[in-house]
């Protein structure tokens, strides 16, 4: 189910993966791993729905970023760790839109966070924001 596949395994529905393994319902996962839903990322593991990307590990939802790790909701960032709702900034760690926190409250916000994204994707099946909506207001937002 997939046209192009080169020195890669375990690909689903991916198009010209290259050297990846485990990645489905992605464009171009390049020297990857366990990558689903993904545009175009590179030297990259264990992500969700991340576009024009490099070297993540365990993102969800990141938009044109380097170097970041167990993130939710990036945009344009680069070496952000442990974070969410960060936009155009570099070295952050547990931040929440651009703002560092404590480590404990950085793990309530991000714990009620996953709480609501379980309940959301259970109930609907689908999460009624994504990177591209999330700064969005009125007619801009996705609504369901």
């Amino acid at each position: 189910m997939s046209p192009i596949c080169i020195n890669s395994s375990g690909i689903y529905s991916c198009v010209l993966a290259i050297e990846s393994k485990n990645c489905a319902y992605s464009f171009m996962p390049r020297n990857s791993e366990y990558i689903y839903g993904c545009n175009i990322a590179r030297k990259s593991s264990h992500c969700i729905c991340c576009f024009d990307s490099s070297r993540l590990n365990r993102c969800f939802q990141a938009d044109v970023s380097t170097n970041c790790s167990d993130s939710y909701f990036l945009h344009n960032c680069e070496n952000v760790r442990d974070s969410m709702f960060c936009f155009n900034v570099k070295n952050l760690t547990h931040a929440i839109g651009n703002a560092q926190l404590p480590p404990e409250q950085y793990k309530k916000v991000k714990g009620a966070l996953v709480a609501q994204m379980a309940n959301e994707l259970e109930k609907k099946r689908d999460l009624r924001w994504d990177i591209f909506s999330i700064g969005a207001s009125g007619a801009g937002a996705r609504k369901k």
